[in-house]
C-alpha cells in the first residue's frame, strides 16, 4: 500500500503507545482523544481479491435511512481507488450500486460471495502535523487495545503486540513521513510497508490467500510423520474450510460455498472413518457423528441446485413448445431447492458455527482413550499407515467395480460412487506424502471413474426428481405431463449411455496402467 507504513513494538522491552506518542508530539504532531474503530477485510473463501492483488476493507458509518450502512475502501490497481457507501454489508457485487466498481468487483469474484475474512477492533486516535501556514504535512492513527476475530469467529492471540501506528505519508510531503518514521526507528518500533489492518493479519497468521477449495486441501507432510498428528492436522485442516464455508452455505447466497462444505464433510468423513487405531475411538467415534448430522443436511439442497443448473441441458432436446410447458416443473423444483435450503440454515443454525468448529477440534485434538491408552497406531509412520489403508480402499472398490454392469442396480453403484470417494478422499488428505508425478497419473485414472459415476449419480436422481414433482403437477394440463414425459425420455436416455461408459470406465481402471500407478504410491508413502 503505497504511502502507508506501521509501527509496532517487538520483544518485552520495546517501548510503549505513550512513548511512542511522546516523540511523535516532540516531533509537531497533534493527538486527538482515541475513538472505538471497527474495519473488517471481506473477500472469497478463496481469496480471489487477494490473488488479483486487491484488498476491500468495510467499516460501518452512518447514513440516513440505514442502520448497517459501511463504507467500502478498496485497495489495489485491480479496484478502482475511490470509496463507496453503501447500505448494508455486501455479499456480492449484486449490492452495488452500478458502476465501475461494480464491474470491476465482479471481474474478479464473478458468483462467489464475499465474507468477512478478519475483523480488527480498536481505540483509534488520529493525529497530524502541521507546517506554519496550518496545512497537514503527515498523518497517523494510533491503534490501541487491538483485537482481531477471524472469519470462523475465533479471537486470534496478537502476543504482546496490542498496538501500532499507522503513518500516512501525503503526497506534496513525503519527506515529512520519513522523518516521523526514523524517530520511531530511533526508539525501538519495528516498522512494516503495510497499514494496520495488515499488519494486524500478519500479527494473528491470517492467511489473507483465504482457505482453499476442499478439493485443494493438501498439507506439507512427511511420511515418517506420526500418524496420529499427521491425522489431527489434516482434520484441523479441514475443519477450518467448514468453518469458513458456513455462513455462505448456510444463507445459501453461494452454491460455491456449500459445495466447499459438502466436499470438506465428506472429506472428514473419509479420514475418520480411515482412522481406526489413530484418533482415540470415543473421540473419533463423536467427531463422525458431528460431521455426518450436519452433512446429511446438504444433499438435498445440493442435488435440486444441481438439476436447476442442468435443467438448460436437458431440455435443450425438446422442442420450444415443450420446454415451455415444463416450466411449472422448474418452478415447482425451485421451490423445492428454496425449502430445502431453508431446512439447511436451521440445521446450521442449531448447530452454530463457532460451537460446532470449536467441539470438532477439541474431539481431533484427544490423543488418548478413556482409559488413557494411546491408540495403538498413533505413533506409527503416517505413510506405512495410510498405505495400508489406501490399499484396502482401492482392493474394494475395484472387487465391487467388477461386480458392476449397465443392469446394476442404482443402489450398487452408488455404493460403488461411495467407495471410490473414500479411496480419492484419502489421496487427496495424505497426497503430499508422494510424489506429485506418480499420484497425478493414479488420480487421473481414478478422476475419470469418478466423472463416470458423478453423472450417472446426478443424472438418476434427477430421473427420480421428475417423478416426485409429476405427483404435485395436480393442476397442470395434459401437455405438461406430455413435455414432462419427453423430457424422462431424455433423462432414461442419459442415464442408459452413462452406465455403458461406466463400465467401459471400470474395467480401464482395472487394468495394469492403474495398478502400476497404484503400486508407486504405495512405495512412496511406505519409503
Amino acid at each position: 500500500m503505497s504511502g502507508v507504513t506501521c509501527s509496532s513494538p517487538s520483544g518485552p522491552h520495546a517501548p510503549g503507545p505513550e512513548q511512542a506518542v511522546a516523540a511523535l508530539e516532540a516531533s509537531g504532531f497533534e493527538f486527538g482523544p482515541p475513538q472505538p474503530s471497527t474495519r473488517s477485510v471481506l473477500d472469497t473463501v478463496d481469496g480471489r481479491l487477494h490473488r488479483a492483488g486487491a484488498r476491500l476493507d468495510a467499516r460501518p458509518v452512518y447514513k440516513p435511512g440505514s442502520a448497517d450502512a459501511v463504507e467500502l475502501s478498496p485497495h489495489g490497481a485491480a479496484l478502482p481507488d475511490r470509496p463507496l457507501v453503501v447500505g448494508r454489508m455486501p455479499s456480492g457485487p449484486g449490492d452495488l450500486p452500478a458502476g465501475q466498481f461494480n464491474l470491476q468487483l465482479a471481474s474478479i469474484v464473478q458468483d462467489h460471495t464475499l465474507q468477512v475474512q478478519f475483523t480488527m477492533t480498536s481505540q483509534c486516535a488520529h493525529a497530524l502535523r502541521r507546517n506554519r501556514d496550518g496545512k497537514a504535512v503527515a498523518r497517523v492513527e494510533l491503534h490501541t487495545d487491538v483485537q482481531v476475530v477471524d472469519g470462523t469467529g475465533t479471537t486470534r492471540d496478537l502476543g504482546a503486540a496490542t498496538w501500532c501506528l499507522e503513518l500516512h505519508e501525503l503526497p506534496e510531503h513525503p519527506g515529512q513521513a520519513t522523518k516521523a518514521r526514523r524517530r520511531l526507528d530511533e526508539i525501538g518500533l519495528d516498522t512494516i510497508a503495510s497499514d494496520s489492518l495488515g499488519w494486524a493479519a500478519a500479527m494473528a497468521r491470517i492467511d489473507l490467500a483465504g482457505v482453499v477449495p476442499a478439493e485443494r486441501v493438501r498439507l506439507r507432510l512427511r511420511s515418517d510423520d506420526r500418524a496420529g498428528r499427521a491425522t489431527r492436522a489434516v482434520l484441523r485442516r479441514l475443519g477450518d474450510v467448514v468453518a469458513v464455508s458456513w455462513q455462505g452455505a448456510s444463507d445459501g447466497s453461494d452454491p460455491e460455498s456449500l459445495h466447499e462444505l459438502r466436499v470438506a464433510l465428506r472429506r472428514a468423513r473419509a479420514v475418520l472413518r480411515a482412522s481406526r487405531d489413530v484418533v482415540p475411538e470415543h473421540a473419533r467415534e463423536e467427531a463422525l457423528d458431528l460431521v455426518v448430522s450436519l452433512a446429511r443436511h446438504t444433499g438435498a439442497p445440493r442435488d435440486l441446485d444441481v438439476h436447476l443448473l442442468e435443467w438448460t441441458s436437458y431440455v435443450a432436446p425438446l422442442d420450444p413448445s415443450d420446454r415451455a410447458l415444463l416450466e411449472p416443473v422448474r418452478e415447482v423444483l425451485a421451490a423445492r431447492r428454496d425449502t430445502a435450503h431453508v431446512s439447511l440454515q436451521e440445521a446450521m443454525d442449531a448447530a452454530g458455527r463457532d460451537r460446532w468448529h470449536r467441539r470438532f477440534d477439541e474431539l481431533i485434538d484427544t490423543r488418548r482413550e478413556l482409559d488413557g491408552d494411546r491408540p495403538s497406531e498413533a505413533r506409527r509412520a503416517v505413510g506405512k499407515v495410510i498405505a495400508k489403508r489406501i490399499e484396502r480402499a482401492h482392493r474394494r472398490l475395484v472387487a465391487r467395480g467388477r461386480k458392476i454392469t449397465a443392469t446394476s442396480t442404482s443402489d450398487a453403484i452408488h455404493r460403488l460412487r461411495k467407495d471410490a470417494k473414500q479411496l480419492r478422499y484419502l489421496l487427496d488428505a495424505f497426497g503430499s506424502l508422494a510424489s506429485s508425478s506418480h499420484r497425478r497419473t493414479y488420480l487421473a485414472e481414478l478422476k475419470t471413474l469418478q466423472d463416470r459415476l458423478g453423472a450417472l449419480q446426478d443424472a438418476t436422481v434427477h430421473r427420480s426428481e421428475l417423478d416426485d414433482v409429476a405427483g404435485e403437477l395436480l393442476t397442470a394440463p395434459q401437455a405438461t405431463f406430455d413435455a414432462l414425459a419427453s423430457m424422462a425420455e431424455v433423462l432414461d436416455a442419459r442415464c442408459t449411455a452413462l452406465r455403458g461408459e461406466l463400465v467401459d470406465a471400470l474395467d480401464a481402471f482395472d487394468g495394469k496402467a492403474t495398478r502400476r500407478a497404484l503400486r508407486r504410491v504405495l512405495d512412496d508413502l511406505r519409503d
